[in-house]
């Protein structure tokens, strides 16, 4: 493949390839033009900024065992962040032990 008709078939991508440098272009089995950008785009998902927590008891009704969480704990001040939800949010800005933080997946 040419340098041109390479040029010529990134153009013609649905994603966004900037800051791709190291990408060799030239090595693929599908055609650049078939791809197609996914998932919600910049400022989709929104940030929990003043998330709503549960006791124990009431998590341990639709949380498993062994399912993650993120935990900060700031002057014995201790918060878990399900994945789950993290998943879906991505970000959370909370204060803990009276310290602002965000808790990010």
């Amino acid at each position: 493949m040419s340098e041109e008709q390479l040029r010529e078939d990134l153009k013609q991508v649905r994603f966004s390839t900037a800051r791709w440098d190291r990408t060799n272009f030239r090595i693929h089995s599908v055609s650049l033009r078939e791809f197609r950008g996914g998932g919600p785009g910049k400022d989709d998902i929104p940030p929990l900024d003043q998330p709503k927590f549960v006791t124990v008891e009431q998590a341990d009704k639709w949380l498993e065992d062994k399912e993650p969480v993120q935990v900060v704990d700031i002057k014995g001040d201790a918060r878990a962040y399900p994945q789950q939800i993290l998943i879906w949010h991505e970000v959370v800005n909370d204060v803990v032990g009276g310290e602002p933080v965000t808790v990010t997946y």
